[in-house]
């Protein structure tokens, strides 16, 4: 691999709540917690973070609609703060299904959970 990382991967991953499913309501945030395991000299190295809901999430009073969330963060920044999550701050947000987390260090997933979500108002 280039820039002189030469390991990356998952050192642990802690459960904070496990079940059959995870009742999803405003306030909750749901996601994984990981370790990593980094051998470089380059910690402004890129990561990508893609949550997945099982549909569309659509703001009611904007109309934006939100097929999948994807942001970055350096390995350096990721070290300080191993988790990838969504926090449901309103009702709307609250959509039962298979959500999906992943990390992915150029094309190469390193983390992937699948969490079953349901909510019941």
């Amino acid at each position: 691999l280039e820039s002189g990382l030469i390991n990356i991967g998952i050192k642990s991953q802690r459960i904070v709540h496990q079940g059959e499913a995870i009742k999803a309501k405003p306030g909750t945030a749901i996601g994984v917690e990981f370790g990593l395991i980094v051998n470089t000299s380059n910690l402004s190295q890129i990561l990508t973070f893609i949550i997945s809901p099982p549909k569309d999430i659509q703001n009611p009073e904007t109309g934006i609609i939100l097929n999948q969330i994807t942001f970055t963060r350096t390995i350096e920044q990721t070290k300080r703060n191993p988790f990838i999550g969504y926090l449901f701050d309103e009702e709307w947000e609250c959509i039962p299904g298979i959500w999906g987390f992943q990390v992915k260090y150029r094309n190469l997933v390193i983390v992937e959970k699948q969490l079953s979500v349901n909510y019941d108002k």
